[in-house]
């Protein structure tokens, strides 16, 4: 059985820090970019990509209603994040 994986990213304005970059590959892993403003597209191509590496055995992986999906639950706990200083910490 071997291993693989993959980091997708928006293929445009989107670059990984160099150092993920260098971890993923010392997992054996792929970054790979893709254009997510079009969902369809984009699962083509990752379902080409996992189609490829499991031998013909996983043929689709996503759909996309799950991308755009996916793509909203990360956008939603990005903005949930705080921004600017703690109102908790003493001044």
């Amino acid at each position: 059985m071997r291993s693989t994986a993959a980091v997708w990213i928006q293929s445009q304005g989107a670059s990984l820090q160099p150092a993920y970059q260098a971890r993923a590959r010392a997992l054996g892993g792929e970054v790979k970019a893709v254009d997510f403003t079009h969902p369809q597209e984009a699962c083509r191509r990752i379902d080409e990509w996992v189609s490829d590496k499991t031998d013909h055995k996983i043929e689709k992986l996503l759909s996309p209603r799950e991308l755009v999906d996916a793509e909203s639950s990360s956008l939603k706990r990005s903005c949930l994040r705080p921004t600017g200083p703690d109102p908790s910490t003493p001044k």
